[in-house]
Protein backbone atom coordinates (compact mmCIF):
# COMPACT_ATOMS: atom_id res chain seq x y z
CA UNK A 1 0.00 0.00 0.00
CA UNK A 2 1.48 3.38 -1.08
CA UNK A 3 1.16 6.29 1.46
CA UNK A 4 0.15 9.45 -0.21
CA UNK A 5 1.96 11.82 2.76
CA UNK A 6 4.97 12.30 0.38
CA UNK A 7 6.39 10.87 -3.19
CA UNK A 8 7.41 7.63 -2.65
CA UNK A 9 9.34 5.09 -4.98
CA UNK A 10 7.52 1.62 -5.84
CA UNK A 11 9.09 -0.84 -7.71
CA UNK A 12 12.09 2.33 -8.83
CA UNK A 13 9.04 4.07 -9.96
CA UNK A 14 7.98 7.34 -8.44
CA UNK A 15 4.40 7.58 -7.73
CA UNK A 16 2.45 11.25 -7.18
CA UNK A 17 -0.28 11.18 -5.40
CA UNK A 18 -3.45 12.61 -5.46
CA UNK A 19 -4.27 15.03 -2.14
CA UNK A 20 -7.23 13.71 -0.04
CA UNK A 21 -10.29 15.03 -0.97
CA UNK A 22 -12.72 17.36 1.53
CA UNK A 23 -14.70 14.50 2.90
CA UNK A 24 -10.94 13.20 4.44
CA UNK A 25 -10.72 16.18 6.54
CA UNK A 26 -13.56 16.12 9.15
CA UNK A 27 -12.01 18.15 11.82
CA UNK A 28 -13.12 21.17 9.43
CA UNK A 29 -16.63 19.29 8.20
CA UNK A 30 -17.26 19.39 12.22
CA UNK A 31 -16.18 23.23 12.35
CA UNK A 32 -18.88 25.67 13.36
CA UNK A 33 -18.46 29.65 12.96
CA UNK A 34 -20.41 32.18 14.71
CA UNK A 35 -20.73 35.43 15.90
CA UNK A 36 -21.80 35.55 19.50
CA UNK A 37 -25.11 36.82 20.18
CA UNK A 38 -24.43 38.37 23.34
CA UNK A 39 -21.13 40.20 23.07
CA UNK A 40 -20.59 40.19 19.11
CA UNK A 41 -17.49 38.02 18.86
CA UNK A 42 -16.10 35.73 15.96
CA UNK A 43 -15.77 32.17 17.35
CA UNK A 44 -14.61 29.07 14.94
CA UNK A 45 -15.75 25.98 17.32
CA UNK A 46 -15.75 21.82 16.56
CA UNK A 47 -19.24 20.77 16.66
CA UNK A 48 -22.37 22.59 16.34
CA UNK A 49 -22.88 23.55 19.62
CA UNK A 50 -20.38 25.64 22.08
CA UNK A 51 -19.42 28.85 24.60
CA UNK A 52 -18.39 31.81 22.98
CA UNK A 53 -14.66 32.42 23.51
CA UNK A 54 -14.85 35.81 25.28
CA UNK A 55 -17.92 35.84 27.12
CA UNK A 56 -19.18 32.22 27.96
CA UNK A 57 -22.43 32.67 26.54
CA UNK A 58 -23.50 29.43 24.64
CA UNK A 59 -25.20 29.40 21.10
CA UNK A 60 -27.95 26.56 21.66
CA UNK A 61 -30.44 29.16 20.94
CA UNK A 62 -28.88 30.87 17.84
CA UNK A 63 -27.99 27.24 16.30
CA UNK A 64 -32.03 26.37 16.92
CA UNK A 65 -32.99 30.11 15.51
CA UNK A 66 -30.89 29.29 12.35
CA UNK A 67 -32.45 26.40 11.59
CA UNK A 68 -35.77 26.81 12.21
CA UNK A 69 -35.16 30.00 9.82
CA UNK A 70 -33.90 27.45 7.01
CA UNK A 71 -36.59 25.43 7.15
CA UNK A 72 -39.24 28.33 7.12
CA UNK A 73 -37.47 29.30 3.65
CA UNK A 74 -37.26 26.03 2.48
CA UNK A 75 -41.31 25.33 3.40
CA UNK A 76 -42.12 28.63 1.28
CA UNK A 77 -40.10 27.78 -1.52
CA UNK A 78 -41.82 24.53 -1.51
CA UNK A 79 -38.30 22.26 -1.45
CA UNK A 80 -40.02 20.99 1.74
CA UNK A 81 -42.79 18.98 2.63
CA UNK A 82 -45.14 20.94 5.86
CA UNK A 83 -44.65 16.90 7.31
CA UNK A 84 -41.10 17.08 6.90
CA UNK A 85 -40.73 20.07 8.61
CA UNK A 86 -42.70 19.65 11.38
CA UNK A 87 -40.02 16.22 11.81
CA UNK A 88 -36.63 18.64 11.54
CA UNK A 89 -37.87 21.38 13.68
CA UNK A 90 -38.63 18.76 16.46
CA UNK A 91 -35.52 16.63 15.61
CA UNK A 92 -33.76 20.49 15.27
CA UNK A 93 -34.90 21.63 18.97
CA UNK A 94 -34.13 17.90 20.37
CA UNK A 95 -30.72 18.21 19.32
CA UNK A 96 -30.34 21.69 21.07
CA UNK A 97 -32.15 20.97 24.26
CA UNK A 98 -29.97 17.49 24.82
CA UNK A 99 -27.04 19.38 24.32
CA UNK A 100 -28.07 22.08 26.40
CA UNK A 101 -28.97 19.38 29.57
CA UNK A 102 -25.46 17.88 28.59
CA UNK A 103 -23.94 21.27 30.07
CA UNK A 104 -25.01 21.05 33.78
CA UNK A 105 -25.46 17.05 33.70
CA UNK A 106 -21.37 16.84 33.49
CA UNK A 107 -20.98 19.54 35.95
CA UNK A 108 -23.37 18.73 38.83
CA UNK A 109 -22.51 15.56 41.15
CA UNK A 110 -25.33 12.86 41.27
CA UNK A 111 -26.09 9.92 42.01
CA UNK A 112 -26.06 7.17 39.57
CA UNK A 113 -29.82 6.57 38.94
CA UNK A 114 -30.79 10.28 38.95
CA UNK A 115 -27.85 10.75 36.19
CA UNK A 116 -29.34 7.69 34.15
CA UNK A 117 -32.86 9.84 34.18
CA UNK A 118 -31.16 12.67 32.78
CA UNK A 119 -29.49 11.25 30.30
CA UNK A 120 -32.41 9.74 29.04
CA UNK A 121 -34.29 12.50 28.88
CA UNK A 122 -36.46 12.84 24.73
CA UNK A 123 -37.61 15.90 24.66
CA UNK A 124 -40.44 14.53 23.07
CA UNK A 125 -42.71 14.56 26.24
CA UNK A 126 -42.00 18.04 27.58
CA UNK A 127 -43.91 17.52 31.11
CA UNK A 128 -41.16 14.74 31.69
CA UNK A 129 -38.46 16.93 30.88
CA UNK A 130 -39.50 19.62 32.75
CA UNK A 131 -40.54 17.18 36.01
CA UNK A 132 -37.12 15.44 35.81
CA UNK A 133 -35.12 19.33 34.96
CA UNK A 134 -36.48 20.17 38.38
CA UNK A 135 -35.59 17.61 40.59
CA UNK A 136 -32.49 17.48 38.99
CA UNK A 137 -31.17 20.66 38.43
CA UNK A 138 -33.61 22.84 39.96
CA UNK A 139 -34.35 24.64 36.65
CA UNK A 140 -37.84 24.97 35.30
CA UNK A 141 -37.74 24.52 31.49
CA UNK A 142 -40.95 25.85 30.81
CA UNK A 143 -41.25 29.09 32.78
CA UNK A 144 -42.73 31.81 30.32
CA UNK A 145 -44.55 28.82 27.59
CA UNK A 146 -47.92 29.30 28.71
CA UNK A 147 -49.42 30.02 25.95
CA UNK A 148 -47.71 27.96 23.38
CA UNK A 149 -47.35 25.36 25.67
CA UNK A 150 -50.32 23.46 24.11
CA UNK A 151 -49.03 24.00 20.81
CA UNK A 152 -45.93 22.42 21.42
CA UNK A 153 -46.96 19.08 23.01
CA UNK A 154 -49.37 18.81 19.76
CA UNK A 155 -46.18 19.39 17.72
CA UNK A 156 -44.16 16.72 19.14
CA UNK A 157 -47.22 14.41 19.07
CA UNK A 158 -47.75 15.19 15.02
CA UNK A 159 -43.97 14.50 15.12
CA UNK A 160 -44.66 11.44 15.98
CA UNK A 161 -47.34 10.25 14.15
CA UNK A 162 -44.75 11.52 10.94
CA UNK A 163 -42.53 9.40 12.23
CA UNK A 164 -43.56 6.61 13.20
CA UNK A 165 -46.60 5.91 11.75
CA UNK A 166 -46.06 7.23 8.28
CA UNK A 167 -48.77 10.29 8.81
CA UNK A 168 -51.75 8.10 10.28
CA UNK A 169 -53.12 8.33 13.20
CA UNK A 170 -53.72 5.34 14.99
CA UNK A 171 -55.50 4.17 18.32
Amino acid sequence: MIRCAKRRSVLRRKVKCKPREDFYYTSTIQQTQFQCAACNSFNDIRGRYGYCASCGWRNNFSVLKGAFVSIRERINDGRLAPEEAVKQAISEFDSAARNFVDQPEALVPMKKSRRAKVQDLLFHNLDRVDEVMKSAFDINLLQGLNADRNFVGMMFHRRHVYEHDGGVATA
